[in-house]
């Protein structure tokens, strides 16, 4: 039985997970387990590099923080507002207007 996914998941992954870790996280992650295949392979998981006294329970708090927001999201896109909202994105962003949610607030 396979255990490979579809690329699209490490994308997700290194977007909702990785890139919210603490700056320069992401690189160190991945100058110790670089590519190994000409597909962007890497030999071992990413987490498998964190350590056990600060690295891990950062990211296990992180995933309950982004597992929460899913199961409260009805859908995808409430979940990526939920997500920015939560995790803002560095550097200068154009804010969504959400009317919907301004009116509620009223």
């Amino acid at each position: 039985m396979s255990v490979k996914r579809p690329r699209y998941v490490g994308t997700l992954t290194n977007r909702l997970v990785y890139e919210k870790l603490p700056p320069g996280v992401l690189d160190e992650l991945r100058d110790k387990n670089p590519v190994v295949t000409t597909r962007g392979d890497r030999r071992y998981k990413l987490h498998q590099f964190l350590t056990e006294d600060v690295g891990h329970p950062h990211l296990a708090k992180h995933l309950t923080v982004v597992t929460t927001l899913m199961r409260v999201s009805s859908n995808w896109h409430g979940f990526e507002r939920l997500f920015e909202r939560a995790f803002p994105p560095q550097g200068p962003q154009q804010q969504e207007l959400d009317l919907e949610e301004s009116e509620d607030l009223g």
